[in-house]
């Protein structure tokens, strides 16, 4: 089954819909911010790891870094950055210090 362009970019939009809809939600939702934890913990995790090489460390920093996802979430506002690309400069910026 070969999937043509179209599909993809109708499935891309309807994810980055549903993420953008999570995130609202997730401003005033622990349910929903729970959700967004779910979805995007394994790729901080690797990354913080993979970028620190101490498994305690990484997990510390981890934390951090969601603690201040949820912060800072009621000031996130979608211009066209993808939710990714704000939550790995969090992770970033955390890791640095």
């Amino acid at each position: 089954m070969e999937l043509a362009i179209s599909d993809v970019v109708n499935s891309s939009a309807e994810y980055i819909s549903d993420e953008h809809q999570l995130i609202e939600r997730a401003k005033r939702d622990r349910d929903a911010f729970s959700e967004l934890y779910r979805r995007h913990y394994r790729a901080i995790a690797r990354y913080v790891h993979r970028r620190t090489g101490e498994s305690h460390t990484a997990d510390d920093l981890i934390a951090d870094i969601f603690m201040t996802v949820l912060q800072y979430l009621p000031r996130y506002r979608h211009r066209g950055t993808p939710f990714r690309a704000w939550r790995f400069r969090i992770a970033t910026n955390r890791v640095n210090r």
